[in-house]
């Protein structure tokens, strides 16, 4: 997306950095003309991130989980073992 002088301008004269608005742009909401990112949904993001690097910990405590599927079923679940990661890389 192309910026503007102004744009430029008034980004630098605020501290406001590229990822900021690329996070914007990216998790905010479209009302008319605006992107709008607001605190409350910012903090609800970052609950969930860390909810998800949580989960992910625990994954790797496993070292990795396997989910067997057939048809529509979910069949089994198991920690993923250092022996089967070795013959076949995931």
């Amino acid at each position: 997306m192309k910026k503007t002088h102004h744009f430029e301008v008034r980004k630098n004269n605020r501290g406001i950095t590229d990822y900021l608005i690329d996070l914007v742009l990216e998790y905010g909401d479209t009302v008319g003309d605006k992107v709008i990112l607001g605190k409350k949904k910012a903090e609800t993001l970052v609950a969930e991130i860390k909810r998800l690097e949580k989960g992910m910990k625990k994954v790797c405590d496993k070292n990795g989980l396997v989910v067997i599927i057939e048809d529509d079923s979910l069949i089994t679940t198991y920690p993923l073992h250092k022996r089967i990661n070795r013959i076949k890389h995931i």
